[in-house]
């Protein structure tokens, strides 16, 4: 396990975390606000990940070690700008694809994430993307899992 000190908007300490299996292949997990990388989608996705031979980076969030609340409008910058030192901390390894699996406002620091790279394969899985992640964009080939009773989210934007 690689570690990096980064320090937090919150006021907290954060760790670049990757459980390594000595893998070519990195998984990168982003929870949303409320769920966390315990909760069943995300902690079966790290599981998964690892019985594949994959090396997992799960992102946790300023806020949530601070266990503050997220003002997005005045926050989400500095949630985006520490989730891309983690993430450029952890590809120091020599990966060559990359295994995106995102939720909720998570989906919105994948895209992000994608734009700080190339020279990668990368898959995406989008998990319950809210209506901010279609105004940073959906990456191409992406499995997109939505549900039509999420308050994040309209039908519009299900539908584009």
């Amino acid at each position: 396990m690689s570690e990096e000190l980064i320090n937090s908007y919150w006021g907290v300490n954060l760790e670049s975390k990757v459980i390594s299996q000595s893998s070519t292949t990195l998984t990168v997990l982003m929870p949303g606000i409320g769920y966390t990388l315990d909760r069943p989608l995300l902690d079966y996705s790290k599981k998964l990940a690892l019985e594949l031979g994959y090396d997992v980076l799960a992102l946790e969030y300023g806020f949530q070690i601070a266990r503050k609340n997220l003002l997005i409008e005045k926050e989400l910058q500095h949630l985006i700008k520490e989730s891309i030192c983690i993430f450029k901390s952890a590809l120091k390894n020599n990966y060559t694809k990359i295994v995106f699996i995102s939720k909720s406002i998570g989906t919105i620091v994948h895209t992000l994430l994608c734009d700080e790279i190339s020279g990668y394969e990368v898959k995406h899985i989008y998990l319950t993307p809210i209506d901010d992640t279609l105004g940073v964009g959906i990456k191409e080939n992406s499995l997109v899992i939505s549900g039509t009773n999420d308050p994040l989210i309209n039908i519009e934007s299900i539908e584009k």
